[in-house]
């Protein structure tokens, strides 16, 4: 649990950072500097890397389910949502992936030891 705690704080502060360096460089860029489209990569960061956890642990019909929740989500922003936020149907989309990723694997990876070793041995 401590690594994937590690891996989520490194990949948060690692969007940060990089958000902030890109919307100070952004008026000799000529790039984007609303914080939405941040924020909306940064969950789409998390949720893939949710989602590649799922995968790799042998939870593939999770992951799928995430996965097309995201999407419809994201889909159903898109075109039934009256508000237009740069961004936001992909902040929503990555959003739903998280919020159903993550409780297998916290289930899984909050057991000890042994008990995950012997888990992903059987499947």
């Amino acid at each position: 649990m401590s690594v994937f705690l590690g891996a989520l704080l490194r990949l948060v502060g690692t969007t940060i950072v990089l958000s902030i360096v890109v919307a100070v460089l952004s008026p000799w860029t000529h790039g984007s500097d609303a914080i939405t489209v941040f924020v909306a990569f940064g969950c789409a960061a998390l949720a893939s890397m949710l989602l590649s956890l799922l995968a790799s642990l042998s939870l593939q019909p999770g992951a799928l389910v995430a996965i097309a929740a995201a999407l419809a989500a994201e889909f159903a922003c898109r075109y039934l949502g009256p508000w237009h936020v740069a961004g936001g149907a992909l902040m929503v989309g990555a959003t739903f992936g998280v919020l159903l990723a993550l409780p297998p694997l916290i289930a899984l990876l909050s057991r000890s030891g042994r008990v995950l070793a012997t888990t992903l041995w059987i499947q």
